[in-house]
This record gives structure tokens, sequence and C-alpha cells, in this order.
């Protein structure tokens, strides 16, 4: 009789421990650089945690020379598969970067599955408007 006990017991405290498991959060950050452009994207990825499962923050800075930029078109996505349509500036702040952020775009499954990130810049500078374009592949940080 105790024995059947102590494995009901058992049993009934294995079942609870595994009902209240939470999965585990992961942080992420991808950073990458060209000759004009830095860009970095941290974020956490927490599965199971209901509608917004993954939050990141990107900052894309400009580096270069040129004063003045006219405008800048952004796309961030995953080798393959687009990510996010784009992000579209007239102008970049007095920083010279354009902060957005990103709700479930799946940065760090894609990631896991082994899609590089990519970010793709389209902008016009100086007094004759000239049109530049770079394309940076993030890398992963641990």
């Amino acid at each position: 009789m105790k024995v059947n006990l102590l494995i009901l017991l058992l049993i009934t405290t294995l079942a609870l421990s595994a009902c209240n498991h939470e999965p585990e959060e992961h942080e992420f950050t991808f950073k990458g650089e060209s000759e004009n452009w830095s860009v970095e994207i941290t974020g956490v990825f927490s599965p199971g945690s209901g509608d917004v499962y993954e939050e990141a923050d990107a900052v894309y800075t400009y580096e270069g020379e040129e004063d003045e930029i006219r405008s800048v078109v952004i796309h961030t996505y995953a080798l393959g598969e687009r990510v996010r349509i784009g992000k579209e500036e007239d102008r970049l702040s007095s920083m010279e970067s354009v902060e957005t952020n990103f709700r479930n775009y799946s940065f760090w499954t894609l990631n896991d599955q082994g899609h590089d990130m990519i970010v793709d810049f389209k902008w016009r500078e100086g007094d004759q408007n000239t049109k530049v374009e770079e394309t940076i592949t993030l890398e992963f940080i641990e």
C-alpha cells in the first residue's frame, strides 16, 4: 500500500512539473557593416508565449561621408524568404540612423533553419541626388 502511494505521489509530481515547464527564451543579435552602413538587430524569441513570440529592434546607421541623404529605402529579409517588405524614410534623423522594431518576423527560427539575414540599402545622396545601393549579410552573434 505504501509503495502504491509513493508511486502515485511520484507520478503526480512529475505530471505537475511537466505542466509548469515553460519554453526557454532566446536572446539574439545580428550585426553587419558595409562601407556606408552598420546594422544591429537585437531581440528575444519566446516560444509558446502567446500571439507575440518574437520581438526585435533594429538600428541602421549611416557611416558614410556624404552629409546629405535625400531618401533611403531599407529591406530586411532572410535569403529565400521575405521577412519584411521594407521601411522607407524620407530623411535620416540627426543621428544619421533609422530605428524600427519587428514583431514575429521569425529571425530566430529562420536563422536556426540556416537562412542568412540580409539587409538591402538604396539611397540618394548629395547635390546631384546620386543613387547608391549596398547589401549586407548579417552575422549571428551568440
